[in-house]
């Protein structure tokens, strides 16, 4: 995964403070739903739409099943509309990763340490890992409910809330938090902020069944993140490749990894 690819920059967009006033009860609903799901085992599938308010769209999907009390899965992770497809495995405290698509980039597994790795782009998580995104979601803040639907089949409760800045952005590596501070710290005293939302779907057996994350004004999403959990409590199967089979991964990050 040491191919680097290019997207359009995510258009930085402000909106005025929004004035929802927090539920406690919904909010703690919301921490409550993660934790528990945090404590088991999911098919997860998540899709990140990308747009520049200027016409260029893209999609980074990933799909794979993760065990998160055992700390352990495996994730297909492929860039929608180009060839690049990559395949990530977590197992004991580590990232191992490689190309499956195009043939003709190297294919080798690298690894790196799970506790360490980073973002290094708005909306990714430290090589998809699935946890760090349910992290987030568990700092919903003015989380208020709006009601049932359906997902998926599943009758479940949905919450909305907004994210902060500093939310968005853990973990992410040094110098592109640097590159995002630079870009909003002249509006930090106008009474604005970034228009970061979540929402969350809870179960009636209070785990998450769905989660999104956004960026949006009111003419455009700049950015859309949907997770999709299923199967929960199955079991998970994960193999690490042979140690002889694998090399520290370099410092060079891309879409795919995230």
């Amino acid at each position: 995964m040491r191919r680097p690819l290019a997207l359009a920059a995510i258009a930085v967009v402000l909106c005025a403070a929004c004035t929802r006033v927090n539920d406690p009860d919904a909010q703690e609903a919301v921490q409550k739903a993660v934790d528990a799901t945090r404590q088991t085992s999911a098919h997860i599938s998540t899709m990140l739409d990308l747009a520049d308010g200027l016409g260029k769209k893209a999609q980074i999907a990933t799909d794979g099943s993760f065990d998160m009390a055992a700390d352990k899965g495996r994730i297909d992770v492929q860039l929608v509309q180009g060839q690049n497809r990559g395949d990530l495995i977590f197992a004991d405290g580590k990232i191992y990763m490689r190309n499956v698509e195009p043939e003709e980039v190297d294919h080798s597994w690298l690894w790196s340490n799970r506790d360490t790795a980073q973002a290094h782009y708005l909306f990714r998580a430290p090589n998809n890992d699935p946890e760090h995104t349910l992290l987030q979601v568990s700092k919903m803040q003015s989380v208020h409910s709006k009601g049932k639907e359906t997902v998926n089949g599943i009758e479940a409760t949905r919450y909305a809330g907004d994210l902060d800045y500093d939310t968005m952005v853990l973990r992410m590596a040094a110098d592109t938090r640097k590159k995002l501070d630079n870009a909003v710290s002249e509006y930090h005293g106008s009474g604005r902020k970034m228009p970061f939302t979540a929402e969350a779907w809870i179960d009636g057996q209070g785990h998450l069944v769905q989660a999104r994350l956004a960026m949006k004004d009111a003419a455009t999403t700049y950015a859309q993140l949907t997770m999709t959990l299923s199967d929960l409590g199955k079991p998970v199967a994960v193999t690490p490749p042979p140690a002889d089979q694998t090399k520290v991964a370099a410092d060079n990050p891309n879409i795919l990894t995230g």
